[in-house]
């Protein structure tokens, strides 16, 4: 999630960042299920969605309280390399806004990433379950590909739109 909010350059197509480590995210998601049953994997996704509302809580706690007038040093080399003659206030305006868009952007990706990997992986182990009683507890491959696919396409058509829509043109949106 948090690598989403860089957009990366993945075969051609402008994708969020994350896009890299979902595949694995739900490899590993199938191994569990295969190995410890339908049971495991609620349990995890009840923790990854606990988990999800607890830094939901902590960004907009952070967000309520204004940050300290100390300005960290990164920032303030880089603002006063870029404007010399810049007042402390002008500064500190400049570092509260940065923060403040960052943690929003945070706060809207958390909870549209609650419904995206609910209904993701809610998918996933359907299709994976589903696909194992079609063949018999056999093609563990088959069962892994064909459920990431459709469990992945599910969770990224849920969090790119929600978390990218209006921020970036429909045909970045598109691809």
């Amino acid at each position: 999630m948090f690598a989403s909010h860089r957009m990366i350059m993945f075969f051609g197509f402008d994708m969020p960042g994350g896009a890299a480590s979902f595949p694995l995210v739900y490899f590993i998601a199938n191994i569990i299920q295969e190995v410890y049953g339908y049971k495991r994997i609620r349990q995890l996704l009840w923790v990854i969605i606990i988990t999800q509302i607890a830094i939901l809580c902590m960004s907009l706690i952070t967000l309520y309280f204004l940050p300290a007038q100390e300005i960290p040093m990164p920032i303030y080399n880089i603002l006063h390399r870029v404007s010399p003659n810049m007042t402390h206030d002008q500064m500190y305006s400049i570092y509260s806004g940065l923060y403040n868009f960052i943690l929003g952007q945070n706060i809207r990706n958390v909870i549209v990433n609650l419904f995206a990997i609910f209904l993701g992986l809610f998918a996933n182990a359907y299709i994976f379950g589903h696909l194992k009683k079609m063949t018999n507890g056999k093609l563990l491959w088959f069962r892994t590909i064909g459920a990431t696919c459709i469990g992945e396409f599910v969770f990224t058509l849920i969090f790119v739109l929600g978390a990218f829509w209006g921020q970036f043109h429909n045909m970045t949106l598109m691809h």
